[in-house]
């Protein structure tokens, strides 16, 4: 059987030090990449965060629900009727619904990333008209999303800008 050359007897101490901390530094090392590595870039927190509408009069918060993306408003313009009370979703088709406030409604719902550059499968609910889409949204630029709203196909759709509230 082989000796290895660190037991061998004529090695002086330094040169065993030596080599295990070359030994360590490189584990060190592979753990680092490793654990870099392991961290991948979430899409989804390029869309996270707070968004005017293409108006202007409203801000939607973006934010994660489970595993999906949702949106809510967070902030109106005119937040008050004619009377002093909160704006209602009047326009819905549900006579229920009329009640709700629009403040803090929810009015994207269900977003996924599609792995390469949309986040797919989700409704829009627009409190203006009354009517949910089924739309996806897509980002220009890290300030900048576009959001397709369509009743069966995208292509008898309509694309409305946001920009990133900063």
């Amino acid at each position: 059987m082989r000796k290895h050359f660190l037991n061998n007897s004529n090695i002086s101490f330094f040169t065993r030090y030596n080599y295990f901390m070359k030994m360590i530094r490189s584990a060190l090392f592979a753990l680092t990449i490793i654990f870099l590595t392991s961290f991948t870039n979430n899409p989804d927190e390029e869309l996270i965060g707070v968004w005017w509408n293409t108006e202007r009069d409203a801000k939607i918060e973006i934010y994660r629900c489970g595993e999906e993306l949702c949106g809510k408003v967070v902030w109106l313009r005119n937040p008050k009727d004619d009377y002093g009370n909160p704006v209602k979703d009047e326009n819905n088709v549900n006579s229920e619904m009329k009640r709700r406030e629009v403040m803090g409604m929810n009015v994207l719902e269900g977003f996924s990333f599609n792995g390469k550059d949309r986040w797919v499968d989700g409704e829009a609910y627009d409190p203006k008209s009354g009517k949910t889409y089924t739309s996806y949204i897509s980002l220009k630029d890290k300030n900048t999303l576009e959001l397709r709203g369509y009743i069966g196909t995208p292509i008898l759709g309509k694309t409305v800008v946001w920009k990133r509230d900063r």
